[in-house]
């Protein structure tokens, strides 16, 4: 397989190298996530025998998001361009959401093509966030309120959401019991979300450039999660349950505020690029 590069500047002024195999992944990441989504939501019914019927919106909210999000992942790849600041965001979110499905064991006739994007937009995010990290080193941190902002916006949602699911398990690891359904968001979250969440709160806090680049990454996910969950209450209907538009109030909030925090962040890297920077940042082969 050829390894030459994919090359485009950023916003930034910073020559980002997509190498060929991340651009393999990512587009594999894609194809993989448009066919089971769509297949998803034109089947519902797949889900019935594997997951209750209370998750199923979960399930076909997940569905919409991850084939928009595909889509888009997709037409970036084949334009060359990383577009990291959307298709970082779009892997977390596909990794999550088939990192669930894994997890729980949704065994539809998909299951194994969920493994299969479980494991391509793994591979491709750990790609791009490390040289995401390399680029962000020779960057700007971010300054004045919007430090203080983004920072307590990632801090405060590991805190909250890390102790509200460390107060959900004990009652299981005092009795014993195992959680019934969807403890695979316990696992994903205290492992791997809340460490980054605090990761880059840590970093921007201290005016590390690298708090940018995480920073992006992490509200852009949570946006898209929290638009997922939203998404959600609506799509009773299509499990045969009544929609609830007024419980998906909680999650449009935080997804405002997420998105506010990638904004944020989008507009810091357009202010410090008055001071200019153009350097090429070789990916790794």
């Amino acid at each position: 397989m050829s390894t030459n590069p994919i090359t485009h500047t950023a916003p930034s002024g910073v020559t980002i190298e997509l190498s060929r195999p991340e651009a393999v992944l990512r587009t594999a990441t894609a194809l993989i996530a448009a066919i089971c989504s769509a297949a998803g939501l034109i089947d519902p019914g797949q889900y019935r025998a594997v997951v209750s019927p209370a998750v199923l919106p979960g399930a076909l909210g997940q569905d919409a998001t991850a084939l928009a999000l595909a889509l888009l992942l997709l037409v970036a790849t084949a334009r060359h361009r990383s577009a990291d600041r959307f298709a970082l965001p779009a892997l977390a979110f596909i990794a999550y959401g088939y990192g669930i499905y894994a997890i729980e064991r949704t065994v539809t006739v998909w299951y194994v093509a969920y493994l299969a994007a479980l494991a391509c937009a793994t591979w491709a995010l750990v790609l791009g966030v490390a040289r995401g990290l390399r680029v962000a080193a020779g960057t700007e941190p971010l300054a004045g309120a919007r430090r203080v902002v983004v920072a307590a916006l990632c801090g405060l949602t590991s805190l909250a959401f890390s102790v509200a699911w460390v107060s959900a398990l004990t009652p299981y690891a005092r009795s014993g019991r195992q959680p019934t359904e969807l403890w695979s968001i316990y696992l994903m979250d205290l492992c791997f979300v809340m460490p980054a969440l605090a990761t880059a709160a840590w970093w921007t806090w201290r005016r590390d450039p690298r708090g940018r680049a995480l920073g992006t990454l992490m509200t852009g996910l949570g946006a898209v999660m929290m638009a997922s969950l939203s998404l959600a209450e609506v799509c009773g209907p299509l499990a045969d349950l009544p929609a609830e538009p007024l419980a998906a109030l909680p999650t449009l909030v935080l997804t405002a505020a997420f998105a506010t925090g990638w904004v944020l962040l989008r507009h810091g890297e357009t202010h410090d690029q008055s001071k200019p920077r153009a350097r090429a940042v070789p990916a790794a082969r």
